[in-house]
């Protein structure tokens, strides 16, 4: 399906869940006003999200001073991606990971956490942030973030709509069939937000992993990062004696072994690890 395609079935699928939602607690006016709802936070979500995200996480924003080397390599990926270069933004946590965000007026971001420096070596932290560039380029990280604040408005509102009504047939006995309906969305939404969101995030990354192996030559570091990355993820789910047994169809990522077999058959394929950690270090330097 094209990127036009896709976006444009997302968002028929947010107002269509929240039609429907609005509709059983009020009716067509309820629908017609969840709809508008859908459309403001798809045109402002974004950067209100990435903005939010930002200060939750406690991030610390990044410079050519404060961490030269890494804000270089930023800064040479999106040359190369031809866009503007990146805010960088630091956030302490043990947890590795990196992600986009938009923040309005043509200006995005790379999150990282210090997690994900002290877990990958620079070849690999080059692969993931070309990843983040990527989105931005495709302008992914906006819709992305739109998809995670219209899922959360649209379970808040079923979880008011609930309790409104609960109370309702408490206090006088009625709108027993009004809860029902809900009850039944409810068990249902969840799952039509988790196959939009998968269905939408699927094609997107894998053509975000495409990109940054263009952006940086070596396919391969971006592949052993994902492996790293999915091996701790393994051994955390392991050590909590848990396992990782989402169906794939409800995940928001691709399978990590079909990002890497598709990463590994492209044309760089036969690119291996010859570049160490000493050779990128001095690339940037040039």
């Amino acid at each position: 399906m094209s990127r036009p395609h896709s976006t444009a079935l997302f968002l028929a699928g947010h107002l269509a869940l929240a039609a429907v939602v609005g509709g059983v607690l009020a009716g067509p006016p309820g629908a017609l006003l969840a709809m508008v709802a859908v459309v403001v936070l798809a045109v402002s979500g974004a950067r209100v999200a990435s903005r939010m995200i930002l200060r939750l996480r406690g991030a610390v924003r990044l410079g050519p001073r404060t961490a030269p080397r890494l804000f270089s390599r930023v800064r040479w990926l999106a040359r190369r991606a031809n866009i503007p270069t990146p805010a960088l933004y630091l956030t302490r946590t043990a947890d590795a990971n990196a992600v986009s965000l938009d923040l309005g007026g043509g200006q995005g971001a790379v999150m990282v956490t210090d997690g994900l420096l002290r877990l990958l070596d620079p070849d690999e932290v080059e692969g993931v942030l070309a990843h983040e560039v990527a989105h931005l380029a495709h302008r992914d990280s906006s819709l992305l973030a739109v998809t995670a604040l219209l899922g959360r408005g649209v379970v808040l509102a079923l979880e008011v709509a609930i309790w409104l009504a609960l109370v309702v047939a408490f206090l006088t006995g009625a709108g027993g069939l009004v809860l029902l309906k809900l009850i039944g969305v409810a068990f249902v939404t969840p799952l039509a937000l988790a196959a939009l969101q998968q269905g939408l995030s699927r094609s997107r990354e894998y053509e975000a992993d495409r990109r940054a192996a263009q952006l940086t030559g070596r396919p391969w570091a971006l592949a052993s990062a994902l492996q790293r990355l999915g091996a701790r993820h393994s051994g955390l789910l392991a050590r909590a004696g848990g396992s990782d047994d989402t169906p794939t169809w409800l995940r928001s990522h691709p399978p990590t072994s079909e990002r890497i077999r598709r990463l590994m058959r492209g044309p760089d394929r036969a690119l291996g690890p010859q570049a160490s950690a000493a050779r990128w270090m001095t690339s940037l330097q040039g």
